[in-house]
């Protein structure tokens, strides 16, 4: 805002813009009518290519008022879904933090329960066995033919021996029920505790990513020229990206393009030879690709390629932007901090392979 209350500064700027978005305008050119620039801007907005097309249309004649201001809400709308799909994750994060608490206390009380139970269990047997050596001591006495209230107490211990072994029997019968509910309750709780520590985990990525695009976005709103922010930690670095969407590429390469560094895209094998990229890897500081839009085979042969030549990989959570722009924070902040260690490192939105 600042350079564009300047008339000097703001010519400036504007030929800087046109030199940066040269080919999107020359594009945008074609539209003659005020339906063809709108036409423009929808497949511009479906590839991703938000900031050149923004341009485009807010300097093209034909644009209109109401088309201005449709496209500046389109524009402030994709900062509220970045914004709804981080709260999303924290509430599901929130809730299973609270059913693994439940289920936790659960699993306490079943424990007491069988620990009870098999008090109840013992005292039973005890009194059992006390009744048989009772009984047993009787019999071994009774050398002569037993008077009629021997007869009855006979009688009376085996009815209380029976008496036992069927409440034996429905104890043995609960425990039984007991220690399949627990070992249910058990996998269930493990069950639990996974997937909150997957979504503690996607959401710390995607709070990452996020952070990312915002510095990106908060850089490019100061009207910084080109793209300061990576120039001087990627200028004169090829990077290869193996896979991917092309509506992402073409923003992916015009960062790169800005920052100075030259970024080699591969398709992972589905129109170029998947054997180019035994000569790419070893030419590049840095290999990427998507987990969500790469083949199997591609991606194991980047991890062959890259441990033989010492090329750090980054597993992109996603073909995103995002995703891109995380991992470069994170491949800088791990060289200027020189750590050198080898095999697979947990970082923002990526898994690091080097050596």
């Amino acid at each position: 805002m600042r350079l564009s209350s300047d008339a000097d500064a703001s010519r400036h700027l504007h030929r800087a813009l046109d030199r940066k978005f040269e080919a999107q305008i020359r594009r945008f050119d074609q539209a003659d009518t005020t339906s063809k620039v709108e036409g423009f801007w929808e497949e511009a907005k479906r590839a991703g290519d938000i900031p050149a097309a923004y341009w485009c249309v807010i300097t093209h004649p034909a644009t209109t008022v109401p088309l201005l201001q449709r496209v500046v809400g389109d524009v402030h709308m994709l900062s509220h879904l970045v914004g709804a799909s981080n709260r999303a994750d924290i509430r599901r994060l929130a809730e299973l933090e609270s059913r693994c608490a439940e289920l936790q206390d659960k699993t306490e009380r079943q424990q007491a329960r069988l620990q009870a139970l098999a008090a109840e269990r013992e005292a039973a047997m005890r009194e059992l066995a006390a009744a048989l050596a009772h009984n047993a001591k009787t019999a071994d006495e009774a050398c002569t033919p037993a008077a009629p209230d021997e007869t009855e107490s006979l009688e009376y211990l085996r009815g209380v021996v029976a008496a036992l072994e069927r409440k034996l029997g429905v104890e043995e019968r609960r425990r039984e029920r007991a220690e399949q509910l627990f070992t249910t309750t058990r996998e269930s709780l493990g069950h639990t505790e996974t997937a909150l520590a997957s979504a503690t985990e996607r959401e710390h990525l995607l709070q990452t990513e996020l952070e990312a695009a915002e510095r990106l976005l908060e850089h490019r709103r100061n009207g910084a020229e080109r793209n300061g922010a990576y120039a001087s930690r990627l200028a004169g670095r090829t990077i290869l990206y193996v896979g991917g969407r092309l509506s992402a590429i073409h923003a992916i390469r015009s960062l790169c393009e800005e920052a100075g560094c030259t970024l080699e895209h591969h398709d992972g094998g589905m129109e170029t030879r998947r054997g180019l990229l035994e000569a790419r890897v070893p030419r590049a500081d840095v290999v990427m690709f998507p987990v969500d839009c790469v083949s199997h085979d591609a991606a194991w042969a980047l991890k062959r390629l890259c441990r033989q030549s010492s090329r750090p990989l980054f597993a992109l959570r996603s073909a995103s932007l995002s995703s891109f722009l995380a991992a470069i924070d994170t491949w800088t902040t791990q060289q200027q901090a020189d750590t050198g260690d080898a095999g697979v490192t947990q970082a923002s939105v990526t898994c690091l392979v080097q050596g």
